[in-house]
């Protein structure tokens, strides 16, 4: 019974020990846990900001795309009408030609 009693002892001599060790682990767990905690914060707060950055990107590379889209078409119809031109110009005559540069000294107008 001695032995028993003795151990007993020795057990509660260890956890008396180890009590303060226990209970300074017991802080440190919760300051870290609290540190964490903001680091979480601001982690998601950073988050945010790249989802609300990346959505406004997603605008302007949609309205950049709108704009070359537009671009291409007003180029497509562009070289439309100088292939057009083009043509016309083909079968201009000399005599059409001539008329044309007389334009460019009309007689005088009569009064």
């Amino acid at each position: 019974m001695e032995e028993a009693q003795n151990k007993v002892r020795e057990i509660q001599d260890k956890i008396q020990d180890e009590e303060p060790k226990l209970i300074q682990f017991e802080k440190d767990l919760i300051e870290q846990n609290e540190k964490l905690k903001l680091i979480i914060s601001q982690t998601n707060i950073k988050r945010e900001e790249v989802a609300v950055a990346s959505h406004e990107q997603d605008i302007k590379v949609k309205t950049l795309e709108k704009m070359n889209e537009e671009i291409r078409i007003e180029k497509f119809q562009t070289e439309r009408e100088k292939d057009e031109a083009l043509k016309l110009a083909e079968t201009f005559s000399n005599r059409d030609i001539s008329e044309v540069n007389a334009y460019n000294n009309p007689p005088e107008p009569i009064s």
